[in-house]
């Protein structure tokens, strides 16, 4: 004789072997490349690509030029410290900028040619944003 609760959780157990079975159907495929991302249009994102814009860097040196931007932003070039090479990096009204030791708030006004600067920056979209620019020339 087979009991009411055996029956019952033997409907509910195959209920979600159901449910499982049905909704594995529907769901997106894994990427072909174990090295990337499935988009929700079925395309593969090189995980690479997709992390670098979480990845803070960092530039210490010398800004050597100034570009206005029609938008209110900045793109300097700060020249390495280290490889003697130029950066391209834009500065926008959510940079946080510092001036001094003290770390008084400034203002992109503050941000002229020939300023040492530390720069923290994010690439979005292939370009350098900066998220920081501590000014120590003040």
């Amino acid at each position: 004789m087979i009991r009411k609760s055996s029956v019952r959780n033997l409907t509910v157990i195959l209920t979600f072997i159901f449910m499982a079975v049905s909704c594995s159907n529907n769901s997106p495929t894994a990427p072909r490349n174990p090295e990337s991302l499935l988009t929700s249009q079925g395309e593969d994102i090189p995980i690479e690509s997709f992390t670098e814009s979480f990845k803070s860097q960092s530039v210490k040196g010398v800004i050597d030029a100034v570009t206005p931007n029609p938008d209110g932003t900045l793109t300097i070039s700060v020249r390495d410290k280290t490889s003697g090479n130029d950066v391209s990096i834009l500065v926008t009204n959510q940079t946080h900028i510092f001036i001094g030791n003290n770390n008084r708030p400034g203002t992109i006004a503050d941000i002229k040619v020939g300023e040492h600067v530390n720069v923290k920056y994010k690439v979005v979209n292939g370009q350098n944003v900066a998220t920081t620019v501590h000014i120590h020339n003040h």
